[in-house]
């Protein structure tokens, strides 16, 4: 669909000029990189904690995850080794943003028919 006032052209689409999923996933794991070396025992135990929480049916895939479950697994995470002396809300921080990384993943997997931009 075009959007044409008579002088200009322009596609219509929500997604105009938006990075691909693909430029996305990119800058996803070139961030998570970045993470200093005191925390990485703080993301792999989230990272591991989400890969529990990756099937169909999961509260991390609800269109409103519930707060009640995720300050559970921040807790779950927190009693881990070597990560009880962090602060529970950086835990449930780095939980969100996990669980959004793979939100998004989920869904263009669900869509796998066209290009998903996000």
């Amino acid at each position: 669909m075009v959007y044409n006032d008579g002088l200009n052209k322009m596609p219509f689409s929500p997604f105009y000029n938006y990075d691909s999923s693909d430029s996305i996933d990119d800058d996803y794991f070139y961030m998570q990189s970045l993470i200093p070396e005191s925390m990485s025992c703080i993301e792999d135990a989230i990272t591991s904690e989400c890969d529990k929480l990756e099937y169909e049916g999961s509260y991390m895939f609800d269109e409103y995850p519930d707060k009640l479950r995720m300050f559970e697994t921040a807790h779950r995470v927190s009693k881990k080794p070597g990560c009880n002396n962090i602060d529970e809300g950086i835990i449930l921080a780095l939980l969100a943003n996990e669980m959004l990384h793979r939100r998004r993943r989920h869904r263009c997997r669900r869509n796998w028919d066209r290009k998903c931009y996000y």
